[in-house]
């Protein structure tokens, strides 16, 4: 546009300096198709902007002074002194209309000014007035403009700099929404996703995936035994394990491209692509198998295994049939809970024939909430017999619940769902009211047993309703026995400890059970006025070997030293029963003396017979 303009004003040359106005006009033409050429050039050699800023302001000095040189050679002095005012246009451009660099536009204006000011005041025609005014304006424009320039520079500097801040800020609060939305969906502990941002995943992995004949699986991954893990060894205890568990499902996750996320407490969610759906098997069998290998104590299991473990249930559909979240999550749930009544650390696949005879774990709650209203529980007998000639001694009550269809839930899955919701304190009451009730009718044996949480100790009022039941059924209180796990440190619950002296002091008998599997069995023989001691049924199982049988003979002979009875339960052949006479064992319990009978009766009847 400067060069359109400064081409124009050749009509202007034209008339006023006939004489040489040929000359001038080409001298526009060429100056001008020059700058652009030359720009152009540099701007395609893609020079630097301060460059192309020294070209744009030497195209103007130099066409300005070339100009005024040529212009100058003309006999009409008159009309070249009118005509070069219009030079004022270059100063006034170089300083405000093409924002150069503040000194470029000082270096070239200047140039200029003392340029078009000098050659006013030597126009020999002009009076010294006129040169004089002349030479003023140019120099009044040039002040005048640069300080304009200089105003306008300083307001595009703030401008600048307000565009950065504004920047900065945009930047900023991107970055700490973007971390608002990290820390709403990550699990704190673990540093995995949360359920949250699972979903959002998931989501987003239906919308990204082009292959309909792919499949998309769901674990649900569980650590086995995870409450009494807490209890026994403490929630910090608890809070590495999971970490350490996180790291572990993160590495198979790695492996197969799946994202895993916590779904809350100790369970974990693994969603995963996988183009064939055997795959999910063995995603499974590695997340179990990665665990083992972390080789995690866990001392406080009821079981043979001494480690933490998890059980994992999976399921997986093609995505062509858009499955959804909540939809999978339900079949994983259900093949959990069958990993977990399949022994626990392991695995199973959703089936959808098995359906009806699970009971998911999310379920469970739901089927015992009303089962002493609804007469959905059962006690169950089992006998105790001396050692020495296979009398009866007494018997373990044992409960049983069931379902509105009738099937029966293992003990294993409702009852620490029941401490977790609090129903076992209302269960608990039941069992032992039952089997005082059941005494009382039969008293058959010296005692009758039963098992108690250590949730029920804390409970204030325990030891009441316990004596309470004694009395209203009319039994002694040494006909009944309180059966404590050794799975948590009772000697540090104050709680519990006040419970079990009180029910001592009522007359109760008090025995460990399990003895030798949980924490510390020695402090509590010494600290604790136990009456009988049980011996869990693993080290009965081990005396198959040399070894073993040392091991239980020790155990045994440590008890009575304390001048406590013993009881091992588990026996299950003639030899183990011919074992445990030898060892001096008091009393024994298993499926070889005798299963759970529906009533004491039953009990008396099938000893008699078996004798």
């Amino acid at each position: 546009m400067a060069v359109v303009s400064f081409a124009f004003y050749g009509v202007f040359d034209w008339y006023l300096f006939p004489d040489i106005n040929q000359s001038l006009v080409t001298l526009r033409l060429v100056l001008g198709v020059s700058t652009i050429c030359i720009i152009e050039f540099a701007l395609a050699l893609k020079r630097p902007l301060k460059e192309l800023q020294l070209l744009g302001a030497t195209a103007i000095a130099v066409g300005s002074l070339c100009w005024l040189y040529s212009a100058r050679q003309t006999n009409f002095q008159i009309n070249f002194a009118l005509f070069s005012v219009y030079g004022a246009i270059f100063i006034l451009g170089t300083n405000l209309y093409f924002r150069f660099k503040f000194l470029i536009a000082v270096i070239t204006s200047l140039t200029i000014t003392v340029c078009y000011a000098g050659n006013a005041l030597f126009i020999n025609e002009l009076p010294s007035w006129v040169q004089i005014t002349l030479s003023l304006f140019f120099v009044n424009c040039f002040v005048l403009s640069l300080y304009i320039s200089w105003q306008m520079d300083a307001a595009r500097y703030d401008n600048f700099l307000n565009e950065i801040r504004t920047r900065q800020r945009e930047k900023h609060a991107i970055a700490k929404g973007r971390e608002l939305l990290e820390i709403a969906e990550t699990d704190p502990l673990t540093g995995l996703a949360n359920r949250r941002a699972i979903e959002r995943k998931f989501a987003a992995m239906m919308d990204n995936q082009n292959n309909s004949e792919a499949y998309c699986g769901v674990l649900l991954v569980d650590a086995d035994y995870f409450k009494s893990y807490n209890d026994l060894l403490g929630h910090q205890a608890g809070d590495t394990c999971l970490q350490s568990l996180t790291a572990a499902f993160e590495r198979v996750a790695e492996r197969y491209n799946a994202q895993v996320g916590r779904y809350g407490g100790e369970e974990f969610i693994i969603i995963v692509t996988i183009e064939e759906s055997k795959e999910l098997s063995k995603i499974a069998s590695d997340i179990c198998e990665e665990v083992r290998n972390i080789d995690i104590t866990h001392p406080g299991r009821p079981d043979s295994r001494k480690m933490v473990t998890v059980s994992v249930g999976a399921t997986c559909q093609q995505l062509s049939t858009e499955p959804t979240l909540e939809q999978l999550t339900g079949e994983a749930d259900h093949a959990l809970y069958r990993a977990k009544s399949g022994g626990r650390a392991t695995f199973r696949l959703f089936n959808d024939h098995s359906i009806s005879e699970d009971h998911s774990s999310f379920n469970i709650l739901k089927a015992i909430e009303d089962v002493v209203a609804e007469n959905r529980i059962r006690a169950v007998y089992q006998p105790l017999v001396n050692s020495s000639d296979g009398s009866l001694f007494g018997h373990e009550t044992l409960m049983r619940v069931f379902d509105r269809s009738g099937n029966k839930i293992s003990p294993e899955f409702f009852i620490p769902i029941a401490e977790e919701s609090g129903l076992l304190c209302e269960l608990g009451e039941w069992i032992i009211d039952r089997a005082c009730q059941d005494y009382g009718r039969n008293p058959v044996g010296k005692v009758v047993s039963v098992n108690v949480s250590v949730v029920q100790l804390r409970r204030p009022g325990f030891p009441d309703v316990v004596t309470s039941a004694i009395r209203r059924h009319g039994i002694k209180p040494h006909n009944l026995a309180i059966e404590i796990t050794e799975t948590v440190n009772i000697l540090e619950d104050e709680l519990v400890r006040k419970a079990i002296k009180q029910l001592r002091d009522a007359g109760v008998k008090i025995w460990i059970d399990d003895f030798g599997t949980g924490y510390a069995g020695l402090k509590w023989l010494r600290d604790i006025d136990f009456d009988l001691v049980k011996i869990d049924r693993l080290f009965l199982t081990d005396s198959a070997t040399l070894q073993g049988k040392k091991m239980l003979q020790d155990i045994v002979t440590l008890v009575k030293n304390r001048g406590l009875e013993v009881l091992v339960e588990g026996v299950e052949t003639a030899g183990q029963k011919n074992l445990l006479k030898q060892l001096g064992v008091d009393y024994m319990q298993g499926f070889y003396i005798g299963r759970p009978e529906k009533s004491l009766t039953n009990i008396s009847h099938r000893l008699a017979e078996t004798a």
